[in-house]
């Protein structure tokens, strides 16, 4: 039997048809490619494909380590404009990081607190 050659896709048509998608990329035989103004950008392919594609042990979540390292070096880069990494790891925007910051500065002013009352010294360092 012959290789009948990759599923092609517009990506509109693969965002509008994904789950279908997901479920014929899971054959490792089989694999996708997306196509933008009818020129690939992108490929789909199975789990199992994509680690012998790169040949690596499993970094977090699954993904092949020399991927899963791109993928964290390059985070900073790739995240859409306004947006920055907050405490829980996540993207927030830049109102939802100044609260995360004022909530740091406010648990600090307590500490500080504690600490005087109990008369013991915080450790200096870290704020200004």
């Amino acid at each position: 039997m012959s290789d009948p050659g990759p599923i092609r896709l517009t990506v509109s048509e693969a965002r509008s048809n994904l789950a279908w998608l997901v479920l014929q990329v899971q054959d490792p035989r089989s694999y996708a490619v997306l196509t933008r103004h009818g020129k690939p950008v992108a490929a789909m392919v199975s789990m199992a494909e994509l680690r012998r594609i790169w040949g690596e042990q499993d970094g977090d979540e699954g993904v092949p380590g020399v991927l899963w390292r791109w993928c964290r070096t390059r985070w900073r880069s790739l995240r859409p404009g306004g947006f920055i990494v907050g405490r829980s790891g996540k993207l927030v925007s830049m109102s939802e990081a100044a609260y995360e910051v004022r909530e740091i500065q406010r648990a600090r002013k307590a500490e500080r607190a504690v600490l005087k009352a109990a008369g013991v010294e915080g450790v200096k360092g870290g704020e200004r």
